[in-house]
């Protein structure tokens, strides 16, 4: 059995990109590009980490990891000009964040870092996971106050989809997110069929367990989601907007911002040893899962001679 980490002995190593001021500190593993550890100005530890770099190579929940090629779900494989590319399957009929060797599962390489700033790379052959065409990956991760910040730049050279993200598993507070309040300012939601995959409908949102534009507690959302276990819902965003994740019981908030169209919202529900159903929730910036196969939910191919460029920046606060 794996074990928590224990905070107050980080076994930290020395290529291991740590960055650190007076309001945060940034634990990031080689592989997977990991979070695993962000440790807020007095002390609390604001995601959920496994205890040592060993033990992320056989867990199945993607803790604090770089996601890629494409985030999300892709059901089988696609059809990218006349050629049809399948992928691994990790996810019922589904390839999950890039198969089961995708980012998450690689050993980037820490090019640079500082107290403020730590720059990672990953270079994806052609055929990795089914993917056509060589990526090459870059990953900024900086701190400026208690705001993180996580930007990506690929380019290829061969057309291929892309879509990028990161998965660790925030709680602000307590034992479990439940009692967590949840804003997403979203215009919609995908409407998904029994593998999880949307059917290319938005959903409005008006009202419901679904609702979250005025903020609500998630124990009391995931209880009106009628038997589903919790969320694990992909909302679409308007431009410029936030959402924003608080702790009543400690005044501890957090403000996600990014240029994806998109955000998956993931409550945890299937977290197991160490960890406990609902300790922790992932925020997931990021394009529409299977575009791919739905182009009418938005253009995630790269070709030769453009660059993607995603970022994401998660604020923490305290009332």
């Amino acid at each position: 059995m794996r074990h928590p980490v224990n905070w107050a002995e980080p076994r930290y190593v020395p290529s291991m990109p740590t960055l650190k001021n007076d309001q945060l500190s940034v634990t990031i593993l080689p592989y997977g590009a990991r979070i695993q550890s962000i440790r807020l100005a007095g002390g609390w530890e604001a995601v959920l980490g496994l205890e040592d770099e060993a033990a992320y190579h056989d867990e199945p929940m993607f803790h604090g990891a770089a996601l890629g090629r494409y985030a999300n779900r892709i059901r089988g494989g696609f059809t990218l000009d006349g050629e049809r590319f399948e992928l691994p399957q990790n996810n019922g009929p589904n390839c999950l964040h890039g198969g089961p060797g995708g980012f998450h599962a690689q050993e980037w390489a820490v090019e640079d870092h500082s107290d403020e700033c730590a720059i990672l790379s990953l270079s994806s052959p052609d055929g990795d996971q089914g993917f056509p065409g060589q990526l090459d990956v870059r990953l900024e991760a900086r701190i400026d106050g208690a705001r993180l910040r996580l930007g990506f730049e690929a380019t290829t050279d061969r057309p291929t989809p892309v879509n990028l993200s990161y998965h660790p598993y925030f709680r602000l507070g307590g034992d479990t997110i439940r009692d967590h309040v949840l804003k997403v300012e979203a215009m919609g939601v995908l409407h998904v069929d029994e593998d999880l995959v949307p059917t290319g409908e938005i959903m409005p949102l008006v009202g419901g367990a679904l609702d979250l534009r005025e903020g609500g507690e998630l124990g009391r959302h995931i209880d009106a989601l009628n038997g589903s276990g919790g969320f694990d819902h992909c909302f679409t965003w308007a431009e410029g907007v936030t959402a924003e994740l608080s702790h009543p019981g400690s005044g501890r908030r957090m403000k996600v911002t990014s240029n994806a169209p998109m955000m998956q919202v993931y409550t945890g529900q299937g977290l197991a040893e160490p960890h406990q159903p609902y300790a922790g929730v992932a925020l997931e910036p990021q394009s529409a899962p299977d575009a791919p196969n739905r182009p009418r939910l938005g253009n995630t191919i790269l070709r030769p001679g453009e660059t993607y460029r995603r970022w994401i920046a998660y604020e923490f606060l305290q009332d």
